[in-house]
């Protein structure tokens, strides 16, 4: 499977729980050039009409992460034939998405 398939599948997640928030919606695209400002924005207003949303702290989890991505990206840019995840996945981002790898064991 190639690398970026399991973070473009839980960035689609990603999107897809955000659509269902109250954010406004230019807030909601994280694939522009202004991805990592409205990241940043995300992380600090996200909670203010969304508390009580079933999926906030996987919300607030998944932006952490990728916000570490984009930082990590800036300072060391890799070749696509040697990017390696930065930052795994966790079993329960795995069930999230509905694939489990050989390598993880679920509980």
């Amino acid at each position: 499977m190639p690398y970026g398939f399991f973070n473009d599948v839980l960035m689609k997640t990603l999107c897809d729980i955000l659509d269902t928030m109250n954010i406004p919606l230019l807030r909601r695209d994280l694939n522009s050039e202004k991805k990592e400002s409205n990241v940043r924005w995300l992380l600090r207003n996200l909670r203010v009409n969304n508390n009580n949303h079933p999926n906030i702290e996987t919300v607030i989890e998944r932006l952490k992460k990728l916000l570490n991505n984009i930082i990590f990206e800036k300072e060391y840019p890799m070749d696509d034939t040697v990017a390696t995840d930065i930052y795994p996945l966790t079993v329960e981002e795995y069930e999230m998405i509905d694939i489990v790898p050989e390598n993880v064991e679920v509980e």
